[in-house]
């Protein structure tokens, strides 16, 4: 599917690249309190080493977690409840809902919940073997084919006059869409998400598009995208901080678009999730990027 036209070029940011796994447990995001992201919860064994962990990263003074006892709350209690907060502010709940395209939309069974349908040629909604569904986009599919598969599926977003027999990466490339998801004005935000790619290659980005009224329309205000550099086939695990309403503050809105384009491939795409971040987080990264180039 084509990308929007837009008045000027985005200036990205430069992401954190890491090896990735599939980071879903229950619901399918990632869980602090399952060490193999399977769900199964720590022992009481594996849990104990968790809280001398967490005691010896905050350095609490063992002489008072040690002695600091009001009635059945002792060190153990006092670390417990610690280890808790610490868990429930770094594990917010992702904004974007469905980003590891585990649910169907139960209005209709070949698309995947809040996103767009999948044209199942170009963009394929496809299961892979030990992580579950993900997102293909195949880049080397003719514009021809693709305008064919469109009319088959009743797709009638995007319209093609004279397509050609070449790849549509030669072109404008294949885009998808996340549905709309609210956020909080003057907050920064971090998007995650797994890559990869049939071939080595940085063909493949996303896109984080941000949306406010202006002259009493929903229109694009903001947007910011996150290269996706490949240099083998393996899953990669990528993340950005943004912050939408800097410098753009009527911005309510947002979608995620997954884009690929050249050279002609398949891009892959699981795990999507938007959080909001500390101002602090917010700065620590963006100066880590500029470091890093």
């Amino acid at each position: 599917m084509p990308i929007e036209p837009i008045s000027k070029p985005p200036v990205a940011e430069q992401p954190a690249i890491s090896d990735a796994r599939p980071r879903r447990c229950g619901g399918g995001h990632a869980c602090l309190v399952c060490p193999d992201r399977s769900g199964v919860a720590f022992t009481p064994k594996e849990f104990a080493a968790q809280i001398v962990g967490v005691e010896a990263q905050l350095a609490l003074p063992t002489r008072f977690t040690r002695s600091f006892e009001i009635g059945s709350i002792n060190r153990t209690c006092l670390l417990f409840m610690v280890f808790l907060l610490v868990v429930s502010f770094l594990h917010a709940d992702p904004l974007l809902v469905n980003g590891s395209f585990e649910k169907v939309d139960p209005e209709d069974p070949e698309r995947p919940l809040c996103w767009e349908k999948p044209d199942g040629l170009g963009v394929s909604w496809i299961e892979e073997k030990g992580r579950g569904k993900v997102i293909c986009m195949d880049t080397s599919v003719s514009e021809k084919a693709l305008c064919a598969q469109w009319e088959k599926k009743g797709i009638t977003d995007w319209h093609n006059p004279s397509p050609s027999d070449e790849p549509v990466a030669a072109y404008y490339g294949l885009s998808f869409y996340s549905d709309f998801f609210e956020i909080e004005p003057g907050r920064p935000y971090r998007v995650s998400f797994d890559f990869r790619s049939s071939k080595p290659s940085g063909g493949g980005k996303l896109w984080i598009r941000g949306y406010g009224i202006f002259r009493e329309k929903l229109r694009r205000r903001y947007e910011t995208y996150i290269p996706c550099r490949t240099e083998d086939t393996k899953w990669l695990r990528i993340s950005q901080c943004f912050h939408p309403t800097a410098n753009t503050k009527d911005v309510v809105k947002m979608k995620v678009m997954l884009y690929a384009y050249w050279p002609p491939g398949k891009y892959y795409f699981d795990n999507i999730e938007v959080v909001p971040v500390s101002d602090e987080q917010y700065l620590k990264d963006k100066n880590e990027h500029k470091t890093s180039k």
